[in-house]
């Protein structure tokens, strides 16, 4: 037996190296502080990856309001004589929404047997004196209206009669066109636009980034 309560540091009382024990030690606290990483990285990135489909979701289920809608109201299923359905298929493409799920919502949008989702609009004044409105598209009004006022209260704000907010505003179509073809002058967009029935047509001084711009913006009636 080599354990020694005094004298020599070398070896603890059980007759073990004090130097092997410091590194064996330090070599658990290294691994424990490794797994500990790895872990709250592995956390991390399912937190990320979890809200990410959160929002996918989301904008998924938009799009296909959104597309139903265009069935139901813009009559019929050609993107070519169906504005509103021609516009809900540029947001699916820019969301990669899947052409089966398209496919399975003209279908659903044809059908009788399905629920009938209506538009609905809400007006609220909010604080400041600030209007607001709220479009909504369900298949409840009712349900989404109890939605509605549940988000209001938690901020004090309540629905305002219908068109004491709604008298503010103008329904128009936007469209933003950052740079002139090549093959277009200024004044030939202008002609054109004013020719199509473009309210407005403004130019943009500045782009994004500050830069001198050479785009336009167009206010059109919607639809």
């Amino acid at each position: 037996m080599l354990g020694f309560v005094g004298g020599w540091s070398g070896y603890d009382r059980w007759g073990c190296c004090t130097s092997a024990r410091v590194k064996r030690d330090a070599c658990c606290s290294r691994n424990k502080a490794a797994v500990v990483f790895m872990g709250r990285r592995s956390e991390k990135i399912a937190t990320r990856k979890g809200k990410q489909e959160q929002v996918r979701v989301k904008l998924f289920s938009r799009v296909g309001k959104q597309i139903l809608s265009a069935v139901r109201e813009g009559g019929g299923t050609n993107p070519d004589t169906n504005k509103a359905l021609a516009l809900a298929f540029d947001a699916a493409a820019r969301v990669n929404f899947p052409k089966d799920n398209i496919q399975r919502l003209l279908a659903r949008a044809s059908s009788r047997d399905q629920a009938d989702f209506k538009r609905a609009l809400f007006e609220v004044y909010a604080h400041g004196g600030v209007g607001v409105l709220i479009d909504v598209f369900s298949d409840n009004n009712g349900r989404a209206m109890s939605d509605i006022r549940t988000v209001l209260n938690r901020f004090s704000v309540s629905l305002a009669d219908s068109g004491s907010v709604s008298f503010n505003f103008d329904r128009r179509g936007f469209l933003s066109i950052p740079k002139l073809p090549l093959t277009m002058t200024a004044d030939d967009l202008l002609l054109t636009a004013v020719d199509a029935g473009a309210l407005e047509c403004e130019p943009l001084e500045t782009d994004d980034d500050g830069a001198e711009s050479a785009g336009f913006e167009i206010l059109t009636e919607p639809g």
